[in-house]
C-alpha cells in the first residue's frame, strides 16, 4: 500500500467513525428527551378535540324582580365533536352579580341531564336539590364518548317573599382531556 492509498484508508475511517459517533449521539439524544419524569413512557396530549357548549335561549342567567313560585330552566349542551376520543370535562356555576341575601333553601337548583345510557366511558352530571351559590362553584365532572352530546336543564327554584333582588349568572365548561 502506497501513501496515497494508506491516507485514502484513513480519511474514509475517520468518516465512517464520526458518521457513527454522531449517530449514537443523536439516538441517545432522543431517546433522553422523550421519557418523561418517571422515566417510564411518554406522554401523549391530544389538542384536536373541542367541546362544544350550546345554550337554548341565552349564554346568561338573569333573574330580576324574584316572585314566590319561580321555577326557571336554564337548558344547555356539551357536545364532543371529536370522532375518536372521549373527554373529561366540568361544569362550572359562575354567579356574575347578586344582590339577594337569603338563607336556607328558598333560593335552589338542581341539575338534571337526558343521558339515557351512563357508563364509565359515558356520564353526565345530575345534581338535587341545592343552594343556590353566593360566587362561582365547580358543579362536577362528566365524561363524553366521541361524537355524543349531552343534555342539561338546570331548573331554578325561589319560594321565599317577593323582593326586588337581581341574579345574574351562567354555567360554563372547563375542558380536561384525559
Amino acid at each position: 500500500m502506497n501513501k496515497k492509498e494508506r491516507l485514502f484508508f484513513t480519511i474514509l475511517f475517520l468518516l465512517i467513525f464520526m458518521t457513527l459517533v454522531t449517530m449514537a449521539v443523536g439516538i441517545w439524544y432522543t431517546y433522553s428527551n422523550e421519557k418523561n419524569n418517571k422515566n417510564d413512557k411518554v406522554d401523549v396530549v391530544v389538542k384536536n378535540i373541542s367541546l362544544l357548549m350550546s345554550y337554548d335561549n341565552s349564554n346568561k342567567i338573569y333573574l330580576k324582580g324574584l316572585k314566590k313560585g319561580l321555577d326557571y330552566d336554564y337548558n344547555f349542551s356539551v357536545t364532543n365533536d371529536s370522532s375518536l376520543y372521549q373527554v373529561k370535562y366540568k361544569l362550572v356555576f359562575e354567579v356574575d352579580s347578586t344582590n339577594l341575601k337569603y338563607d336556607g333553601t328558598d333560593f335552589s337548583y338542581t341539575l338534571s341531564n337526558s343521558l339515557k345510557r351512563q357508563d364509565e366511558t359515558d356520564y353526565a352530571l345530575s345534581l338535587k336539590s341545592r343552594k343556590i351559590p353566593t360566587k362561582t362553584t365547580t358543579l362536577g365532572e362528566a365524561k363524553i364518548s366521541a361524537e355524543q352530546t349531552h343534555y342539561y336543564t338546570l331548573n331554578i327554584k325561589y319560594t321565599g317573599e317577593d323582593n326586588d333582588s337581581i341574579f345574574i349568572g351562567n354555567v360554563v365548561l372547563e375542558k380536561a382531556v384525559e
